[in-house]
C-alpha cells in the first residue's frame, strides 16, 4: 500500500471517527462500521485524537460482539481515563485554593474551561491542568508547587515560558507565565491577558476569562498547534461545543473586531466552517481550504506526527520565501539545524550546556537514523507540496 492510498483509509477512519463523536452530541443513531475498516483502527484513530472514551460510549456494544478483546482493551484504558478525569477535577480547586491562600495569581484555561460542557466530563480527556500565572511570581508558584507535593518531570523540560510538575499517578499542571510562545505572532496581542479576565467570585486571586475572550484563546492555541506541528480532531470539537454552548451569548461584533485586530478572521471562519461540516450535519461540500483543512487534522493526530510538523516547517519556508528554490533551501537547513527549543526537546542536555549547542547540533547532521528513516519520506512530502504550489 503506497502513501496515498494510506492517505485515503486513514481519511476513510477519521470521517467514520467524526461521524460517531457527531451522532453523540446530536443524540442520534451510531452510523455502521464502513465495509473494510476494521474496529482496531478506529481504536488506533479514536486513541491518536484522544476522544476513545466518547467513541467507546457509542460503539462498546458492537465491539464487544465483534472483537471481545479489543473490547476489554479499550475499556480498561476508558476506566483508567475516567480515574484521572475524577482526580484531576477534585484537584484543581486545591490547587486554586492554594494559590488564592497564598496570594498568587492564577487562571485556568484551555481544557478546564471546557470539560463542563461536554456530554460527560471524561469525554475532553486531558493531559494536564493549565494555569497562567503572572511572571513576577513564578518563583513562588514553582515553590507552592513543591509544597503540594508537585516535582518537575524527570529530564528538566521547564520552558522559557512554562513549568511542568507531575503528582503520580495520573496528575499533571503547566504553569505559563505567558498564554502564547514569546515569539508567536500574538504575543503583543496577549501582552496583558489579565485585562481579559474576571476575578472568581469566591477566591481572590483566581481570574478567568471572559467567555468572548476564552473562545479567542480557544481559536489562538488551535491555529498555533496548527501552523507548527498539527491538529486533531478533539480541537475541532472543542471549537464547535464551545460555540454550541455558547454562541447565542458571545458579542459578536466584539468577536470580528478582536480577530481583525489578531490578524485571524479568515482562519476564524475556516475553524467554524470545519467545525460545523463535522459535527452539525453540514451536507453542504465544504471549500476547498476547510477540506484541506480536515484532511491535515485527521492525519496528524491530537499532537501532530513527525509528517505533520514538517509539512508545518514547509508551510511557513514558503511563506518566508516567495521563490520555489529559496522556500526548499530553507526548509533543508531548517531541518539540518533545527531551533534551540526543538533541540532542547531532542538532546535535554542542551538546555542546561547551551554553549554546547553546536556540538549537538552535529550530532544531528550525523544521525544516521534521521536521515535514512525519515528524510526521505519528508522529500517526497516535500515534492507533492510544490506540485500543489
Amino acid at each position: 500500500m503506497n502513501q496515498t492510498e494510506q492517505d485515503e483509509r486513514q481519511l476513510t477512519c477519521g470521517r467514520y471517527v467524526i461521524a460517531v463523536l457527531a451522532a453523540v452530541l446530536q443524540k442520534k443513531d451510531v452510523p455502521p462500521l464502513p465495509a473494510g475498516l476494521s474496529w482496531g483502527e478506529v481504536y488506533e484513530m479514536a486513541r491518536q485524537h484522544a476522544v476513545e472514551a466518547m467513541v467507546f460510549s457509542a460503539v462498546s456494544p458492537a465491539v464487544k460482539t465483534a472483537e471481545p478483546e479489543l473490547y476489554a482493551r479499550w475499556k480498561r484504558g476508558c476506566d483508567q481515563d475516567m480515574a484521572q478525569t475524577l482526580t484531576q477535577m477534585g484537584e484543581e480547586p486545591r490547587l486554586l485554593a492554594a494559590f488564592s491562600g497564598a496570594g498568587l495569581r492564577a487562571m485556568p484555561v484551555k481544557g478546564s474551561a471546557l470539560r463542563g460542557l461536554y456530554p460527560s466530563p471524561d469525554y475532553r480527556q486531558m493531559s494536564d491542568i493549565d494555569l497562567i500565572i503572572q511572571p513576577e511570581e513564578s518563583t513562588r508558584a514553582v515553590e507552592l508547587m513543591g509544597t503540594l507535593g508537585y516535582r518537575p518531570p524527570k529530564g528538566d523540560i521547564t520552558r522559557e515560558h512554562e513549568a511542568s510538575f507531575n503528582l503520580p499517578p495520573f496528575l499533571s499542571v503547566e504553569l505559563h507565565d505567558s498564554p502564547v510562545k514569546p515569539d508567536d505572532s500574538l504575543a503583543a496581542y496577549y501582552r496583558d491577558i489579565w485585562e481579559k479576565a474576571e476575578p472568581d467570585p469566591a477566591l481572590p486571586g483566581i481570574f478567568h476569562l471572559k467567555t468572548e475572550d476564552e473562545y479567542l484563546y480557544l481559536l489562538a492555541h488551535f491555529i498555533q498547534h496548527y501552523e507548527d506541528a498539527g491538529i486533531g480532531i478533539r480541537q475541532v470539537m472543542d471549537v464547535f461545543i464551545f460555540r454550541q454552548a455558547h454562541g447565542g451569548q458571545m458579542d459578536n461584533g466584539y468577536l470580528d473586531e478582536e480577530t481583525r485586530k489578531m490578524n485571524i478572521a479568515p482562519m476564524r471562519q475556516n475553524i467554524e466552517a470545519l467545525a460545523d461540516f463535522c459535527f452539525a450535519g453540514e451536507s453542504e461540500e465544504p471549500s476547498e481550504d476547510v477540506r484541506e483543512m480536515e484532511e491535515f487534522c485527521i492525519l496528524s493526530g491530537i499532537y501532530g506526527t513527525h509528517r505533520s510538523r514538517s509539512i508545518c516547517i514547509m508551510r511557513k519556508a514558503q511563506r518566508a520565501e516567495e521563490k520555489s528554490r529559496g522556500w526548499k533551501l530553507r526548509y533543508l537547513w531548517r531541518r539540518a539545524f533545527p531551533p534551540k527549543e526543538e533541540m532542547f526537546r531532542r538532546y535535554p542536555q542542551a538546555r542546561e550546556k547551551q554553549w554546547l549547542l553546536p556540538y549537538f547540533w552535529l550530532c544531528r547532521l550525523l544521525d544516521g537514523n534521521y536521515w535514512k528513516n525519515h528524510f526521505r519520506s519528508e522529500l517526497s512530502a516535500l515534492n507533492h507540496t510544490e506540485a500543489k504550489k
